[in-house]
């Protein structure tokens, strides 16, 4: 499980403090491994892996988002070094490096995370509000500006806190910017509307807008009151501001199969291209996503205690991925990773828990499912491989 504080910064003599709650609920609480799940798949455990890319092979420094093709070669976003670097991770050895740090042409300065989609590498760049792309030989080839489509927020947002540029930090996916199958576009209003009637919009390159995607969960706010966040919190129920956090999961090969993960609940939903609804499906008592929640709610009682200012993130799932068969696989974080795998239909059909001693691993992924192998990142840079 991991906690982010955000909305406002703490004072000095308050770090420790806040620091010591986290640590305190994340010692505490349920064990999943000591829970039973009824009529769930039970969990398999994976703890067999080798490093793809080690530190001693001074390829990667502060990999934040991973894809990886047919061929098996790895294309790692490396925010230390502002570039998408694309490895074969057989030997292993650099290809090439894209991108670099800059405002210019295919510049990058504060980017979210990758997508390889229509034969284009995309960085989602969130500091400049703009989609680059590059064709698969490293060439840029063009700018998409969001920001000048009006999709930028409203209130400008407090600047990011200072952070070590060669640390490893799990991208924040909710109402990001996502690149379907066929190079559409999906661009969440969150923040960017007074009025909001869908979680995306789908366009094409071209600025034609074609469909509403992802329906706004019953009871949700659009305006941060730390007053209700706190209402909220003590009537032990998930804040309204947070219900709206969602992010797409699509297919890499039919953009009309498009998942939608509302983190903060946890529920998923899959939809088509034009923003029909096939189903949803609320997921419920798996202990893992039960103790997130338990921490949440318990580290958000004492920090309000002190001052209602503050609060954490909530994240069931922070990414994922669909194989060829359409199925959706999902990574979760509490003390451990585990990776939910469900079918076309939302049927929860593995649980797998990563194992690896000594590495403190990240919800930073991809797989190769021909292959049967799962690329994750750890907390040194490194990636590991685990074969399923």
């Amino acid at each position: 499980m991991q906690f982010s504080l955000i909305h406002g910064s703490l004072p000095t003599k308050g770090r420790g403090l806040y620091l010591a709650l986290i640590l305190l609920v994340l010692s505490a609480g349920c064990s999943p491994e000591n829970s039973s799940d009824q009529n769930l798949p039970e969990i398999t455990v994976l703890d067999r892996f080798t490093k793809a890319i080690s530190v001693d092979d001074n390829l990667l420094y502060a990999p934040v988002s991973i894809q990886i093709d047919a061929e098996g070669n790895l294309y790692v976003l490396d925010t230390a070094v502002m570039q998408v670097q694309v490895l074969d991770a057989g030997e292993p050895r650099l290809i090439r490096s894209i991108a670099g740090p800059g405002r210019g042409p295919g510049e990058i300065v504060r980017p979210s995370h990758i997508r390889l989609a229509n034969n284009m590498i995309h960085v989602i760049d969130t500091g400049q509000f703009v989609i680059q792309r590059y064709s698969l030989d490293g060439r840029f080839h063009s700018a998409i500006s969001y920001g000048e489509w009006g999709y930028f927020p409203s209130v400008a947002a407090p600047p990011p806190a200072p952070v070590n540029p060669s640390a490893v930090i799990t991208p924040d996916l909710d109402n990001k910017p996502h690149i379907l199958a066929n190079g559409d576009l999906m661009l969440s209003p969150m923040g960017v509307r007074d009025s909001i009637s869908s979680l995306y919009r789908r366009y094409n390159s071209d600025r034609e807008f074609l469909a509403r995607i992802g329906h706004i969960p019953d009871g949700s706010s659009f305006i941060l009151s730390n007053e209700e966040v706190k209402s909220d919190i003590q009537e032990n129920r998930i804040p309204s501001f947070y219900l709206p956090k969602a992010f797409p999961v699509s297919s890499a090969q039919d953009e009309d199969l498009i998942y939608m993960i509302f983190s903060s609940m946890p529920k998923i939903a899959r939809y088509q291209s034009d923003g029909i609804m096939a189903w949803e499906k609320e997921i419920t008592g798996i202990s893992e996503l039960d103790s997130i929640k338990t921490g949440f709610f318990s580290s958000m009682e004492r920090i309000m205690q002190n001052d209602s200012r503050f609060r954490i993130t909530l994240n069931f799932y922070h990414s994922g991925t669909v194989s060829p068969e359409g199925e959706l696989w999902l990574i979760t974080q509490y003390r451990d990773i585990y990776l939910h795998r469900f079918s076309a239909n939302g049927a929860l059909l593995n649980r797998y828990k990563l194992v690896a001693e000594d590495e403190k691993l990240k919800p930073i992924f991809d797989i190769h499912f021909e292959r049967k192998e799962i690329f994750i990142v750890n907390s040194d840079g490194e990636v590991l491989l685990f074969p399923y």
